[in-house]
């Protein structure tokens, strides 16, 4: 038990400090740091890392204004957002007109993935993805690159038959195209009719195919 009053202002000193802990390791000395953990309640610090149990909400009410407004001059974003559940959202938009709006010098949003889906869209009754231009000059749509579409195929004209049918979902209001993947001296495509009841799709061509014959079709509304 110390007795001298300078002993007990240091104990006093050392056990105020709280965040450092000294420990001794083979007769060595140690001094470990330990994390400020923040309580909720707590200020945001600039310049630190906040921790907390609950979401923090900024609501701004009848201002016209953004809720929250970061402004950076690096190349690296402004506002990054980083989810390390396996299937969670990195940044999460909801609106009751725009999820999102992103409004870029060269592009609105830019979306990169090494081996998945870099962009995905889904709608229930609705245009999954809708792309227009302001001008005639330029593209609603530019693809570099294969293209892939379900309402597509390929399909043989058995030999001696002149047309083949094959499953596809049509819609009331769809058209075909389609075109021979091969040259038969003579033989060319007649039509390629769409059933919407029956959900198929006929190739006919001009005259009966003289050895198996491959078309091509894609289906558009």
């Amino acid at each position: 038990m110390p007795t001298d009053p300078s002993e007990l202002k240091s104990r006093r000193q050392m056990l105020g400090l709280g965040a450092v802990v000294a420990t001794t390791v083979a007769g060595v000395s140690v001094i470990q740091a330990t994390p400020a953990v923040a309580a909720d309640g707590d200020p945001v610090l600039l310049a630190a890392t906040n921790q907390a149990y609950n979401p923090t909400v900024i609501e701004i009410v009848d201002s016209g204004q953004p809720g929250l407004h970061v402004i950076s001059r690096s190349d690296s974003g402004s506002i990054m957002g980083e989810n390390s559940s396996d299937d969670g959202y990195g940044v999460s938009a909801s609106g009751g007109n725009t999820g999102l709006n992103a409004v870029g010098g060269q592009r609105g949003v830019y979306a990169v993935s090494d081996y998945g889906v870099a962009v995905r869209a889904l709608t229930y009754d609705g245009v999954a993805v809708e792309a227009s231009t302001a001008v005639d000059a330029g593209h609603a749509l530019r693809v570099d690159g294969a293209v892939h579409f379900s309402r597509s195929g390929r399909a043989t004209v058995p030999t001696g038959l002149k047309s083949v049918t094959v499953p596809a979902a049509v819609r009331p209001g769809s058209s075909v195209l389609a075109t021979l993947q091969e040259r038969q001296g003579g033989t060319s495509i007649e039509a390629a009719v769409p059933d919407h009841a029956a959900q198929t799709v006929t190739v006919w061509l001009s005259r009966a195919a003289r050895a198996p014959l491959d078309v091509a079709w894609l289906l558009l509304d």
